[in-house]
């Protein structure tokens, strides 16, 4: 009611929202040092950081209350703020999640232009970072989201934006996303003697 009467504007309802996704998360890492209730307290969690996802999209993408660059650092911020909760808690889901609106974002804030050195440096940026959060924490899965993640993005990019032109500085990029999936999975053997 307050919404369709505009008695809280499109600036009140993102902030709500912001609120909202904070106290989640503070919800669910008070939960989270019980051990009755652990397990509840990331899916606490997990809706906080999905809340703080929908409305950074609704500040950018409905009501155009902050431009492309700010939602891309914001959403960065978000899941930064995702990854360091799920190593504190030693939490797969809550890394799956946080992983899964990192390689949303650039679906989120697009505008519709290429801009393959920022998207590829930022997946690369991404991919390094899970990465090796999977390496110290022995996640399977998120190595796993990883790549889904940046296969999906690659090929999204190219169906519309690639063109001959872009042949070198793709195959860079291609070369570097391989060499870090193709480095990972031993570095568990190489530091620490363990079998790969």
């Amino acid at each position: 009611y307050a919404f369709d009467n505009n008695l809280i504007g499109e600036t009140g309802r993102v902030i709500m929202g912001v609120i909202a996704g904070a106290v989640l998360l503070l919800l669910g890492d008070f939960l989270s040092k019980k051990e009755k209730y652990r397990q509840y307290s990331f899916f606490i969690s997990g809706g906080g950081l999905g809340l703080l996802y929908l409305s950074i999209y609704g500040a950018f993408n409905f009501y155009h209350l902050i431009g492309q660059a700010p939602a891309f650092i914001f959403m960065i911020l978000v899941t930064l703020g995702g990854m360091t909760i799920s190593i504190k808690e030693n939490s797969e889901k809550l890394a799956g999640l946080a992983i899964l609106g990192g390689f949303l974002t650039p679906f989120l804030v697009s505008n519709g232009q290429d801009n393959q050195f920022a998207l590829f440096s930022y997946v690369l940026i991404l991919i390094i970072g899970f990465l090796f959060l999977s390496y110290f924490r022995k996640w399977r899965v998120i190595y796993f989201l990883n790549f889904v993640g940046t296969f999906v993005i690659f090929f999204s990019w190219m169906s519309q934006f690639y063109s001959e032109s872009k042949l070198s500085p793709t195959l860079i990029f291609l070369s570097l996303f391989f060499l870090v999936f193709l480095i990972a999975p031993f570095l568990r053997s190489l530091f620490s003697g363990q079998k790969s």
